[in-house]
């Protein structure tokens, strides 16, 4: 993993209250898949492709586009812990520099 996706976890882990090693290593439990999601599609802003930024996050490539669908899509009540996650972490990297 490279220093701009350690730090993309990093900063979904502090939001989100989850530890770093369980965001990636965690397993299928919510919010953690949204987590990874979060910042896949952070990675995939940045011009990773979809392969690159499911192998900085250890995941497929396939499961990367679906996370950053299933993002888009997030609108109800239901949801409402992810996308408080997902708001925190971008007013969190509007004001962040993050190098890669």
């Amino acid at each position: 993993m490279n220093r701009e996706a350690r730090q993309l976890v990093a900063v979904v882990a502090a939001v989100s209250g989850e530890t770093f090693n369980t965001i990636l290593y965690g397993g299928r439990r919510r919010p953690l898949p949204f987590c990874r999601y979060i910042v896949a599609r952070e990675l995939y802003n940045r011009n990773y492709s979809s392969m690159e930024a499911g192998r900085q996050l250890g995941i497929d490539h396939v499961t990367v586009l679906y996370g950053i669908r299933q993002l888009d899509t997030m609108k109800d009540a239901n949801y409402a812990r992810e996308l408080d996650i997902q708001q925190l972490f971008n007013y969190v990297i509007e004001n962040l520099e993050i190098e890669p």
